[in-house]
């Protein structure tokens, strides 16, 4: 078994074990971030980090993690945590009262009705070995995951969770909510401008060996138009020129 396959098998078992704990703490943790991807797509690419959300205690959550044997590093609105495996490392991430991109300086703020309308699902991983696996965790609306993946700019995974949102849940994607949902958060204008540039990088091409390269799999210029029509029709949708 490849060494990225090792690595994704441990990190499903420790999602699986972090769920159980975090009940037995009273702790409400709501899966964001790659993971939550996976659980709404077939599952294009690899991951094998974790990414949370929650309200919890700081001084309880960093008890938590400690105990799961993860360093818990207290920074600005995360705790993250990373656990050394044999041939190398998980890392976790728990975003609390707000989720924060580092690359913009832009945040969604966490409310009770975002962790609230968690959804359980189930998260398979992306090589054959973890496909076999179905971990069961709550994992945030798509909405709000569309949302946190469009409010990043400059990372590649991030387009690449987009567009595998798009092709396997256009139909089940409410962009009345979405556009409610980035207004209240003064998002607006800056998550119409990511749909927008995303669907320029679509329409020039420059995003068809991204994909590749982190799929594996070719896009046909069917899905290529598509993604992007649906792309500039989500940004239209949210676009406020008071926001």
């Amino acid at each position: 078994m490849e060494k990225n396959a090792v690595i994704e098998l441990e990190s499903l078992k420790d999602l699986e074990n972090i769920e159980t704990e975090a009940e037995k703490w009273e702790i409400k943790l709501v899966l964001i971030g790659g993971y939550a991807v996976r659980a709404y797509t077939i599952g294009y690419r690899y991951t094998k980090d974790m990414d949370f959300i929650s309200k919890g205690d700081v001084w309880k959550l960093k008890g938590f993690l400690n105990s799961l044997g993860y360093e818990a590093v207290e920074k600005k609105d995360i705790l993250t945590g990373r656990k050394k495996i044999d041939g190398g490392y998980i890392d976790l991430h728990i975003s609390i009262g707000e989720v924060f991109d580092i690359s913009t300086g832009k945040s969604y703020p966490l409310t009770d009705e975002i962790l609230n309308s968690a959804r359980l699902l189930g998260i398979s991983g992306f090589h054959e070995e973890g496909r076999k696996i179905a971990v069961k965790a709550p994992v945030v609306a798509l909405e709000d995951l569309m949302i946190m993946k469009l409010m990043t700019k400059t990372r590649e995974k991030d387009w690449v969770d987009i567009i595998s949102l798009i092709v396997d849940q256009w139909k089940n994607l409410d962009l009345e909510k979405l556009s409610k949902c980035c207004a209240a958060a003064g998002l607006s204008r800056h998550i119409s401008d990511s749909a927008f540039e995303l669907a320029g990088k679509i329409r020039k091409r420059t995003f068809r060996k991204i994909w590749l390269d982190f799929t594996g799999r070719k896009m046909t210029m069917k899905e290529e138009q598509q993604a992007a029509k649906n792309l500039i029709e989500i940004a239209k949708m949210i676009k406020s020129p008071y926001a």
